[in-house]
C-alpha cells in the first residue's frame, strides 16, 4: 500500500511519514508541500534514516502523483499561533482543504482520507463535501482527546498508562465528552469519584490552555503523529478494537449531516463500523449540544 501526505513538509506530515516508515506499514510514502526545499530536506534525510529500519521508501509528489495512493492524509494548515479555540483556525484551514480538495478531483478517484486540520470535524466534512467520495472514506484524528482523557486518570490514579481504558467522544477541542461510565483499569470497570472526575477534567480542560501559552510556535506534533500511526497502521492490518474517530454520521447516533468524533472499527475499505453505545443521559445532552454546535460552525464555514 501507499500513503501519501499533504503537508509533508511540516511537523506533523514529515513526523507522521518517519513513523510510519519505520513501522514499515507502506512500501511507499509520497510527500507533497509547497515548500519544496524543505520537502526535498526531508526526503533525502528520511530515507537514509529509513534504510536500517523498513523497506518503507519516501518521495516527493505533486498531485499527479498522489493518484497511485491508497491513503491520503491531509495536514496541511495555517502556521501554528496563539489562540484560544482550535476553531480560530476554521475559516483559513476551510480554504486551505477546499484548494487541495479542488486539486485531488483533477487526479484522484476514490481513496481512504484522513483529516487532521483544524478544527477536525469541519474540516472532514468539508472535505466530504467538496470530494463527494464514500462517506466511511473520510476519517477525522481526534485520537488526541482520548489520549489525553487516558493520560490524565492514568496519572490522577497513579497507574500506568497502558493499564487504563476510556473513550471521549464529540468535538474534538471543548466540545469533547468524556464518558466517565466506561473507564477501566486491568480489564475491571472504574468508579471514580465526583472528585476524580473533577480532577480529571482540570487536566484536560487546563491542557490546550497551558500548552498555548509557552507561544512555541510548533503544534503537539510528535503527540498527534504517534496517534496517526495507530490509524494507520488500523486501516492496513484492520483492527477488531474501536478507535476514536470523527466520522460522518447518517443516522448514527440519531445524528447526520456533520463530522463527529465517535468509536469506529477500521480497515482497508476506512471505516468498516461506526460502533454505537449507549449514552447515559448527560453524555446524550452534551452529544445533541455538541452536534448543534458542530452544524453551526459548518453553517458559517462556507462552500458547500
Amino acid at each position: 500500500m501507499k500513503l501519501g501526505i499533504i503537508g509533508g513538509s511540516g511537523q506533523l506530515g514529515s513526523t507522521t511519514a518517519f513513523l510510519a516508515g519505520v513501522r514499515g506499514l507502506f512500501s511507499e510514502i509520497k510527500l507533497a508541500d509547497i515548500n519544496k526545499n524543505l520537502l526535498k530536506s526531508h526526503v533525502l534525510d528520511m530515507n537514509q534514516a529509513l534504510t536500517a529500519e523498513s523497506n518503507t521508501r519516501v518521495s516527493l509528489a505533486e498531485y499527479a502523483d498522489l493518484a497511485g495512493c491508497d491513503i491520503l492524509l491531509l495536514t496541511a494548515a495555517l502556521p501554528e499561533r496563539s489562540v484560544s479555540s482550535r476553531n480560530d483556525y476554521l475559516k483559513g484551514n476551510v480554504e486551505i482543504v477546499q484548494g487541495v480538495c479542488d486539486s485531488l478531483k483533477k487526479y484522484c478517484d476514490e481513496k481512504i482520507f484522513i483529516t487532521a486540520t483544524n478544527p477536525i470535524d469541519i474540516c472532514n466534512y468539508k472535505a466530504y463535501s467538496f470530494l463527494k467520495w464514500n462517506r466511511n472514506k473520510f476519517i477525522g484524528f481526534c485520537s488526541n482527546d482520548t489520549l489525553r482523557l487516558k493520560w490524565a486518570i492514568s496519572n490522577l490514579l497513579k497507574v500506568g498508562f497502558d493499564r487504563v481504558e476510556a473513550l471521549c467522544i464529540g468535538e474534538h477541542g471543548e466540545g469533547q465528552i468524556p464518558l466517565f461510565d466506561r473507564v477501566f483499569v486491568d480489564g475491571a470497570q472504574k468508579v471514580l469519584s465526583p472528585g476524580q472526575i473533577a480532577g480529571v477534567k482540570e487536566l484536560i480542560g487546563n491542557w490546550f490552555a497551558d500548552y498555548q501559552k509557552l507561544q512555541s510556535g510548533r503544534s503537539p506534533g510528535w503527540t498527534s503523529a504517534a496517534g496517526l500511526a495507530v490509524i494507520l497502521r488500523a486501516l492496513v492490518e484492520g483492527s477488531e478494537k474501536p478507535l476514536p474517530c470523527s466520522a460522518i454520521l447518517d443516522g448514527e447516533f440519531n445524528e447526520r449531516g456533520l463530522s463527529i468524533g465517535v468509536p469506529c472499527r477500521l480497515g482497508k475499505n476506512g471505516i468498516e463500523e461506526i460502533v454505537q453505545i449507549e449514552l447515559r443521559d448527560r453524555d446524550e445532552k452534551k452529544f445533541r449540544e455538541t452536534a448543534d454546535k458542530i452544524r453551526m460552525l459548518l453553517g458559517g464555514a462556507g462552500g458547500p
